[in-house]
């Protein structure tokens, strides 16, 4: 197994029940860059981003208790202090019904959280001019009026052509407007 372990492209660790990583593999040390030598004196919160700290202590202490996650999102942080998203299943190994380690598997999932916000700005912003589109002015509408709604007050639109482009771009057609 530990042939199997070493040759995986997945963050493969092993965490005590005090937080000290027991086990870490060769894609583990090179995506979050440490040397094996350093492992020793890491906790598994040293590697969690603080944006993920009280999400991932929550589910450390599910995890002892004896709960397993098949999905787990987090974000943790390299050596160089960059910030990677990963996502995972961990489970923990008992004895005697007694936590002894938690073994947890991890994506790093970063490339794919850098499209996904890609994609969610070409869904909500203007690609000429870098402006909130349409889609996104509908959905602040909804938030916007299901806020006024929950709080029971008024909520007031104003809206304005501030340079006629439409007459524009209906004479001379939109490839003409964007030039």
């Amino acid at each position: 197994y530990r042939d199997l372990f070493e040759n995986a492209s997945d963050l493969i660790q092993s965490v005590a029940p005090d937080g000290r990583l027991l086990y870490v593999n060769r894609a583990w040390l090179d995506t979050l860059g440490y040397r094996e030598d350093e492992v020793n004196d890491l906790r598994v919160l040293d590697v969690i981003h603080p944006d993920s700290r009280g999400h991932c202590s929550k589910i450390f202490q599910r995890v002892m208790a004896g709960e397993k996650f098949n999905k787990v999102e987090a974000a943790f942080i390299k050596k160089n202090g960059s910030k990677i998203f990963v996502e995972g299943s961990i489970s923990c190994g008992m004895e005697n019904g007694e936590p002894i380690s938690t073994r947890a598997i991890f994506r790093d999932m970063t490339e794919r959280k850098k499209m996904e916000e890609a994609l969610r700005q070409l869904s909500y912003l203007d690609e000429l001019t870098g402006i909130p589109n349409r889609r996104c002015f509908m959905e602040t509408i909804q938030r916007e009026w299901r806020r006024a709604t929950r709080q029971d007050s008024s909520m007031t639109l104003i809206m304005c052509d501030i340079d006629f482009f439409k007459a524009y771009n209906d004479t001379y057609g939109h490839m003409e407007g964007d030039e």
